[in-house]
């Protein structure tokens, strides 16, 4: 008995075209851009961008979290690039009370970043965003909190999309 799919083709004919398609995939050099598999000189010039500071404590923050995401290990050697990040957060109101009060903000994290080589030369530019909310309460220091967190999170996820992208051109220019 041969078992159907909806669109009428054999079970088997789908199996063994997903294993060959996997299998080329394999062979084509695939290979993973971060965590401890990744291409060594990627991981390596990485851990040779030197992160400007960035304004504010927002900036401070995002920059931490840049310098673990690019050099867990710290500096690897001489710089080969230079990171420089321009930060925006506006905030808003996205629930209001019966009252006309705001009892949720949106916060919004917006970057574009410029990746310059040692000559300050231009070699890469990109952007990247994250918006989170956070609960506005009676208690100043709840409120507080929340909107601390909230920032980190969108600021942790700027990081590492910022991340992906600069391992991607990185891994770019090798080939």
């Amino acid at each position: 008995m041969t078992i159907f799919n909806k669109k009428g083709t054999p079970a088997w004919r789908r199996a063994a075209f997903l294993t060959c398609a996997a299998l080329l995939l394999a062979g084509c050099g695939f290979e993973p851009l971060a965590g401890q598999a990744a291409h060594p000189r990627v991981q390596s010039d990485m851990a040779r961008i030197r992160v400007v500071t960035i304004p504010d404590r927002s900036g401070q923050i995002l920059r931490n979290h840049l310098l673990d995401a690019l050099s867990p290990r710290g500096s690897q050697g001489s710089d080969l690039y230079v990171l420089s990040v321009q930060l925006s957060e506006p905030r808003r109101e996205v629930a209001i009370r019966r009252d006309d009060t705001a009892s949720r903000l949106g916060y919004f994290a917006s970057a574009t970043f410029v990746l310059r080589d040692t000559a300050s030369r231009i070699v890469f530019t990109g952007s990247s965003s994250s918006e989170t909310t956070y609960e506005l309460t009676n208690s100043e220091f709840a409120t507080l909190s929340s909107q601390a967190s909230a920032r980190d999170r969108a600021l942790q996820e700027v990081s590492a999309d910022i991340r992906q992208q600069l391992s991607m051109f990185l891994a770019g220019c090798r080939r």
